[in-house]
């Protein structure tokens, strides 16, 4: 089947897939920064709680790991008045949130 190659249809298709990747590519290049600037806001939104950066030197601990903390502290002690959240957190070593309450 020589005339495949020659085929309207073919180039029609790969100048469309062409363009689809194009634009898919741009799409990527913007979500990516827009990540970034949204990275950038966590990332100051992380320096604004207090000791969280005592919890990032630990080795191993990054920022999802201490909004997963975090997060989950604060679900366990929403009920809680403060008194009783500075209890909890000095029973279970967590003297670094203490303070953040």
């Amino acid at each position: 089947m020589p005339y495949l190659p020659e085929s309207v249809g073919i180039k029609d298709g790969a100048e469309a897939g062409k363009t689809a990747v194009k634009w898919f590519v741009r799409e990527i290049m913007e979500l990516d920064a827009e990540l970034a600037v949204v990275e950038g806001q966590l990332n100051q939104k992380y320096q604004e709680i207090p000791y969280a950066g005592n919890i990032l030197k630990i080795s191993g601990i990054g920022e999802n790991t201490v909004s997963v903390i975090l997060n989950s502290f604060v679900v366990m002690t929403k009920d809680m008045a403060f008194e009783e959240v500075v209890d909890f957190a000095a029973e279970n070593n967590l003297e670094c949130l203490e303070v953040a309450c």
